[in-house]
């Protein structure tokens, strides 16, 4: 009889098959077990990201409104009682110039930090955005930075849904004062265009200037390296929303940003 490989079992291959089909499939329902507790802890974060960021703008509006209504009524008070103290010193008295010399500067050193703390609760959570809505707030905003020397900025916005949801709106807001902020202060541009549209479904924000530029990569890589939080911080906080956070440019080529959100974070 001739020496040969032993004769395969007939029931064998298919039963290995079975086996591994099963062990396959069990793999494959742990696997989306995991990917669904993956999806989960996202979603999970992401709602208690959106919800640090809403209690840090509650904060803000509050010390905006604490700023303008408190410390401001009361710079406001004080520069009204100087004036009227001024008016008081009689001119034939021996101490009246020096008396009114230092009511002067009092008056000048109130109105000067009357305007800074006006300046400052703007910037916490400008009043118009909460009483007036986005688009006038960004028309505000645009009407303010355009007074910087040798820069032009243009402004093109859709008419917006009424029932804009509030969160949106100010993150919309944040990245239009951010990117415009970052035109004003290192661009060296003379020309800066912002636009708001709306598709139905999203709502898109685009701010394009003249300027010098920059390398996308290393400017997201300074973020990275917390040497500056603007960029990153705005790619983060629309990514939060659901949104898409775009940066284009190039040394000596301009800078556009776009940013695109649904009406609904997701």
């Amino acid at each position: 009889m001739k020496q040969g490989l032993d004769p395969i079992e007939p029931q064998s291959r298919p039963e290995s098959i079975e086996a591994l089909n099963l062990r396959l499939a069990e793999l494959m329902h742990r696997h989306n077990e995991l990917f669904d507790r993956l999806r989960a802890d996202q979603q999970h974060f992401a709602r208690l990201a959106r919800s640090v960021w809403r209690v840090q703008e509650d904060e803000r509006r509050r010390l905006a409104r604490e700023l303008h209504d408190g410390i401001g009524q009361n710079l406001a008070a004080l520069i009204h009682q100087i004036r009227a103290a001024v008016r008081a010193v009689p001119a034939q008295a021996e101490t009246a110039l020096t008396a009114l010399s230092a009511l002067n500067q009092a008056q000048e050193l109130a109105q000067a930090t009357l305007e800074d703390t006006r300046a400052l609760s703007r910037l916490l959570r400008p009043q118009i955005l909460d009483d007036l809505g986005l688009e006038p707030a960004l028309r505000w905003l645009v009407r303010t930075l355009s007074a910087a020397p040798g820069l032009h900025i243009r402004i093109d916005v859709d008419p917006l849904p009424l029932d804009l949801n509030a969160d949106v709106a100010t993150l919309i807001f944040r990245i239009a004062q951010e990117s415009l902020g970052n035109v004003v202060k290192h661009a060296q541009a003379t020309l800066a265009t912002l636009a708001l549209h709306c598709d139905g479904e999203r709502l898109i924000l685009s701010i394009s200037d003249d300027g010098r530029g920059c390398d996308p990569a290393a400017a997201f890589a300074v973020s990275a390296r917390s040497e500056s939080t603007g960029l990153g911080g705005m790619r983060d906080r629309a990514r939060l929303f659901g949104g898409e956070f775009v940066l284009k440019s190039g040394p000596g080529a301009g800078c556009t940003i776009t940013l695109r959100l649904p009406l609904i974070p997701t």
